[in-house]
């Protein structure tokens, strides 16, 4: 049995109707910068995070002042300890004059994301002793309260280097563990046990003290990490079924090991609880309750779902060269898929294909492109509206459409190139080198049909990730046009940009 179970799961779930609810994440933003000085002067380089702020003008008759936009988290300094770990230090306005004149460099690197899935963004320092010699990289995950410094910083030490090796060489070999597993025979001591014997009536048998070997296999797990296979341990067992139930042995045994090794709980844990709708506001509305004709997939098949989200963001972010969550090899013939939703009615207000191609269709050619406001190409002028025809397709964050809502970035696809051709109501997206479905195209046409208007999208490729991209790739583009949809008939906050 294989963790690609797990990571199976995700992919077969990003093709139904799930989402993060639409919300603002607390903790970090990406506005940061990294400097390295001394705070303390105890010879040791600690770290500073600078936050760049946004800078908003205000207009005072003639004069224009600028006001930078307060941070979400109080200035702080990871101050390195004798360990190469670091302890989140506050530090004084004064103390931030000085600091902010230390060396800023960019071979440390910020990735940032929700790891612990708890709904406030999360840094991950890493790249750290390119720069200082034995330090570690570090976890440093966003306050519980807000403009608070953070209480938790978690160094990649030696132990959870291990974890992370033992359960990601797990996924890439199923044999990882074997060299742990030895057959040995050893005397156990004398036991009265059963002697079968035969005579001319047949046999019977005679209970005799003798001396017994016992022989088997046995697991050394000297040189592994433990954490590793007590989590491994109790996630095959429901993943095989798809379900991972909140309170049960499995849910809370996964959310204790994840929990001691990151220093914080997982998903506020919500995999010790029981699935009460109202525990926390969090988890997704879609994934609250019970199942029902129309969402089968409410309640524990849900929790599968994060915590493979969760699990999947961690093993990405730390450095290991998973793509895609199927572990397929790319086939002789491409992988294909195909969706045609209808967007609106003939009659309604700009239900028209020249309507629906120049002023949705290219306004949101592909995930991440909710706020948009002008076309990607402008047909009456035949011109690119810069910086097409370039693009990068991000998985954005609508309210309007919960489930085409990806805060944590695992649909971060990647750089594209578009092409259009308006005399057939269509546009192509070919995705270029650095994005997850590389190399692929996806061609998007709006077409009428029995007094609707149609948007057929087919997508197509030989990229590494086969089950994955047809898998979610039908959903990411069903989001779009939900939102396209929700855009014709006026029912969006987000205002068309022609005529409303």
């Amino acid at each position: 049995m294989r963790l690609a179970l797990l990571l199976t799961i995700y992919a077969v779930l990003v093709g139904t109707s799930f989402g993060a609810r639409a919300q603002q994440l607390e903790g970090f933003d990406n506005r940061y910068v990294v400097r390295t000085g001394d705070l303390n002067s105890d010879g040791r380089t600690d770290i500073y995070l600078q936050y760049r702020p946004n800078i908003v003008p205000i207009a005072l008759d003639d004069l224009t002042i600028p006001i930078p936009i307060k941070g979400p988290v109080t200035d702080f300094v990871l101050q390195q300890n004798a360990s190469g770990g670091y302890a989140p230090v506050a530090i004084t306005p004064a103390q931030k004059t000085a600091i902010a004149q230390w060396t800023q460099t960019t071979a440390i690197k910020l990735l940032f994301g929700d790891y612990n899935m708890d709904g406030r963004l999360d840094i991950l320092v890493k790249s750290v002793a390119s720069v200082i010699s034995g330090a570690k990289d570090a976890f440093v995950f966003g306050p519980s309260v807000a403009g608070a410094i953070p209480s938790v910083v978690r160094p990649f030490d030696a132990n959870l280097t291990l974890f992370f090796s033992d359960t990601i060489n797990y996924i890439e070999d199923e044999t990882h563990f074997d060299s742990g597993v030895y057959y040995a025979c050893y005397y156990s001591g004398y036991a009265y046990i059963p002697v079968q014997h035969y005579d001319d009536l047949g046999y019977y048998y005679t209970y005799e003290y003798v001396p017994v070997i016992q022989c088997g296999y046995y697991f050394d797990p000297t040189g592994f990490s433990i954490p590793a296979i007590n989590f491994l341990s109790a996630l095959i067992a429901p993943t095989n079924s798809g379900q991972l139930v909140p309170g049960s042995a499995d849910a809370v045994k996964i959310s204790d090991v994840l929990e001691s090794m990151l220093g914080v709980p997982i998903m506020r844990n919500s995999m010790e609880q029981s699935n009460d709708p109202n525990y926390d506001p969090t988890i997704p509305e879609q994934c609250q309750g019970d199942p029902t004709p129309d969402n089968p997939y409410q309640g524990e098949f849900c929790n599968s779902f994060y915590i493979a989200r969760a699990w999947g963001l961690l093993i990405n972010r730390v450095g290991v060269a998973l793509d895609c969550f199927d572990f397929t090899p790319p086939g002789p013939d491409p992988h294909y898929y195909e969706v045609d939703n209808p967007v609106c009615t003939v009659g309604s207000p700009r239900c028209n294909l020249a309507e629906v191609y120049q002023n949705e269709q290219l306004v949101h050619p592909v995930t991440g492109y909710w706020d948009k406001t002008q076309p990607i190409y402008n047909v009456a002028t035949s011109s690119w509206i810069p910086p097409a025809p370039l693009g990068y397709a991000r998985m954005g964050c609508t309210r309007e459409i919960p489930k085409a809502c990806d805060l944590i970035g695992l649909y971060d696809g990647g750089p594209i190139r578009f092409e259009v051709t308006p005399s057939a109501f269509e546009h192509k997206n070919i995705t270029l080198p650095g994005h997850i479905f590389y190399p692929g195209e996806i061609t998007r046409r709006a077409r009428l049909q029995d007094s609707q208007v149609f948007i057929k999208t087919q997508g197509s490729g030989s990229g590494s990730c086969p089950r994955t991209n047809e898998i979610s790739g039908a959903e990411i583009f069903n989001s779009v046009d939900l939102f396209i949809k929700c855009h014709l008939a006026g029912g969006c906050s987000i205002k068309h940009p022609v005529g409303q």
